[in-house]
């Protein structure tokens, strides 16, 4: 009981410190006094295409856009209603007298302090999403590994780098690998636990001392939450489907009576948890199916040039995973979990089933953001917690292993490489941001004043002494463009007829494309914008199809502009070249004709 008791305060003080670390810095790139909507390209498009569609209070569960499952939108639906009515925000409605482009602008404004209303409550989501996924982590360990192996899991988990920063975005991917790990949990509950096994068992034999009866009465039990939770990961994200491999290899396994019926019964409830959360499935089946094979094309195709010349995904996203987590943490749980697997230990071999097959998928793509990364972290922080606790079993290993596993926790290899200057092998391997170091240098961007936004207010405060009276953007609107344009995010579908419209409200400066003549006196741009198309340079024959009318014109824009001025004024850069890291800190560069 005392044991019972000291797990349960562990694992709610874990959750609790977990969640103020992901409040702090959560305001990040919200829509503010120079522009309208968020830095995150994939909030506005979310709001917007598609909890705006539910009508959940009219039995409206059927957004018409399907690149997501339908859960995680209306969960942020719900949400952002009930702090939009508590807080006397309710999304504005578009006015039948606006006629100019700056009465839009004043309406475009009023909806953007609308939208940060529904980003922080999706952001708070994401957070308890992703301190509960730090809490099953250590529950998971606990169960195979004892106290000190949970404990150091969920905490890696809880301050994983790239985790905690997309724990702060209103997006479906933590909460996806949330109910991910939720499912393996419970599936693994299916499973003996260290109590029922000695270390040296073949622990994947199902007549282990752990087959006893009140085991195989439960199986059942477990098999249906975890294929509950597949299917609500399912319903936020596709891929979170693939979590009911870890039913059928759980019980495959323990073989509990019936098990192949059970085994029918999880992919049926995993099945119908997915349509109910996402009933477009059935009710617009064409539309569905248009979501599905545009996300399918999309992966395939590539993210415009954003990837050009990076290796492999498979290759990609294991620099990914230890840029996310740090270099020491990342070998230490994959080396933890390899040796779990040798020793063959059922609950590793668990979690390779399960994420193998999800590893394969996005190695094949050629979409590389390390939020694919995410379902990843949890498996590597079992191995990790796993792989300390077996060196503190054995006497001549217990210090060492344990002091590596705390350097690996406070980031301290990270450390040692943060007084180097940035390199970012193969665009994703960047071994400087590993552990509570690396989590506490992004924190510390996502508090401080947005690059972005410190260029914008830089241009203004020129154009105010009369030092500039016109500043050039260099690649259609969106969420890299420095905000000159207070509704650039909104601009990225629209044409050239709407952008000059709503370029023409930001008057001090004057904003024009940097093609047009005559030239301005600054040009603003972001790594975003620039670096993709200087890597393209090398790399053309990777150019997607659907990009490469475009390229010819933006590499001969962009060396013209290289000649024609010069960086004037720099802001942010220090982070990691992975896209969705860039995010909360890029580099912003301000140019001054010559």
């Amino acid at each position: 009981m005392k044991t019972d008791k000291r797990s349960a305060w562990s694992a709610f003080i874990l959750f609790i410190l977990c969640v103020a670390f992901r409040l702090i810095g959560i305001g990040w790139g919200l829509p503010n006094d120079i522009h309208n909507q968020s830095f995150h390209p994939d909030e506005t498009f979310i709001v917007h295409n598609y909890t705006e569609n539910l009508e959940p209070g009219l039995f409206k569960f059927t957004p018409g856009n399907y690149n997501y499952p339908t859960l995680y939108p209306l969960m942020l639906r719900i949400a952002g209603d009930v702090v939009s009515t508590y807080s006397g925000t309710d999304e504005p409605s578009l006015p039948a007298s606006v006629q100019t482009p700056k009465q839009f602008e004043s309406y475009l404004r009023q909806v953007g302090k609308h939208e940060r209303l529904v980003n922080l409550a999706g952001r708070v989501i994401s957070s308890l999403a992703g301190a509960g996924t730090a809490v099953v982590v250590f529950l998971y360990l606990l169960r195979f590994c004892g106290f000190l192996g949970a404990s150091f899991g969920g905490l890696l988990m809880g301050i994983a780098p790239a985790f905690l920063v997309h724990s702060r975005f209103q997006t479906v991917d933590v909460t996806s690998t949330f109910f991910f790990t939720l499912a393996l949990y419970y599936a693994a509950k299916i499973l003996p636990s260290r109590n029922d096994e000695a270390d040296s068992q073949d622990s994947l034999s199902p007549h282990s001392k752990g087959s006893v009866p009140s085991a195989q009465l439960s199986a059942q039990k477990f098999a249906l939450l975890s294929a509950l939770f597949a299917g609500l990961s399912a319903g936020t994200k596709y891929t979170g489907a693939l979590a009911v491999l870890a039913v059928w290899t759980a019980l495959a396994v323990r073989k509990p009576p019936k098990a192949s019926l059970l085994g029918v019964y999880a992919l049926l409830v995993t099945a119908a948890v997915f349509l109910i959360t996402t009933p477009g499935a059935f009710l617009e089946n064409a539309r569905f199916m248009k979501g599905l094979s545009l996300e399918t094309a999309h992966m395939e195709q590539g993210h415009g040039f954003a990837f050009v010349g990076t290796p492999s995904g498979f290759i990609y996203q294991i620099g990914n995973l230890i840029t996310g987590i740090g270099p020491l943490a990342a070998v230490i749980g994959i080396s933890g979990l390899i040796y779990a697997a040798y020793r063959r230990h059922a609950w590793a071999w668990l979690l390779l089933v399960a994420i193998i097959p999800y590893y394969i998928i996005i190695g094949r793509s050629e979409v590389k953001f390390i939020r694919y990364d995410l379902p990843l972290f949890p498996i590597v922080c079992c191995g990790f917690g796993y792989a300390i606790a077996a060196a503190a079993r054995r006497p001549r290993l217990k210090a060492t292993g344990i002091c590596l596993g705390v350097a690996a926790l406070l980031g301290l290899e990270s450390l040692a490489f943060a007084s180097i200057e940035k390199q970012t092998y193969a665009h994703c391997l960047d071994l400087r941001f590993g552990g509570l170091y690396g989590a506490i240098k992004y924190t510390g961007y996502m508090t401080e004043d947005h690059p972005q936004n410190e260029a914008a207010r830089y241009i203004k405060s020129l154009a105010a002494s009369g030092e500039c009276k016109t500043v050039g953007i260099f690649r259609h609107p969106w969420f890299w463009t420095v905000p000159v344009i207070p509704d650039a995010n909104f601009l990225y579908t629209e044409n050239d007829h709407m952008i000059s419209e709503l370029a023409s409200v930001a008057t001090n400066p004057q904003v024009q494309f940097a093609a047009m003549q005559p030239p301005a006196d600054h040009v603003a741009w972001t790594s975003f914008e620039v670096d993709p198309i200087v890597t393209a340079e090398k790399n053309t024959s990777e150019i997607p199809d659907e990009q490469k009318s475009d390229y010819p014109g933006l590499d001969a824009l962009m060396h013209r502009i290289k000649s024609a001025y010069t960086v004037e004024k720099t802001f942010g850069g220090d982070i990691p070249d992975v896209e969705d890291l860039m995010y909360i800190h890029p580099r912003v560069e301000v140019l001054k004709l010559k």
